[in-house]
Formats: C-alpha cells, sequence, structure tokens
C-alpha cells in the first residue's frame, strides 16, 4: 500500500529478497497506480510466468516505469 501512494520514491531494488510467486499479485496492483517509480529490480526473485505476466498486466498501466530488472 505505501508504494502505491508514495510519490517521491524513484528506485526501489528487491534483489534477492525471495518474494514468493504469489506475492506477486500485490505488486503488480501497485505499480498499476504508482507515479514516481522509474527503476524497480527485482533480480534473484521466485518470478514464475505467472507472476511475469501480472508484471507485465500491471505496466500497461504504468507510464513512468523505465527500468525492470528480472535476472535470474
Amino acid at each position: 500500500r505505501a508504494l502505491s501512494v508514495n510519490s517521491t520514491l524513484t528506485s526501489l531494488n528487491l534483489t534477492s529478497n525471495q518474494i514468493p510467486p504469489g506475492s506477486f499479485q500485490s505488486l503488480a496492483d501497485t505499480l498499476s497506480s504508482n507515479s514516481s517509480l522509474v527503476r524497480l529490480t527485482l533480480s534473484y526473485n521466485h518470478v514464475d510466468a505467472e507472476s511475469a505476466h501480472q508484471l507485465a498486466v500491471s505496466l500497461t498501466k504504468n507510464s513512468t516505469l523505465l527500468s525492470l530488472h528480472l535476472d535470474c
């Protein structure tokens, strides 16, 4: 919730946070409404096909994110 209303955070690095696949829907929902985040790093988390799809759908509604890192 905090990320959806935050208007100053421009970069967020969540590398190696062991985010489970089922948690990406919440992040995707947040990205849909966030208007300040420019860079997001989710490398070395458990991004499966469904999680990647959820993120992709949310990014169709987000016009500010310029960089998304999903390294394995």
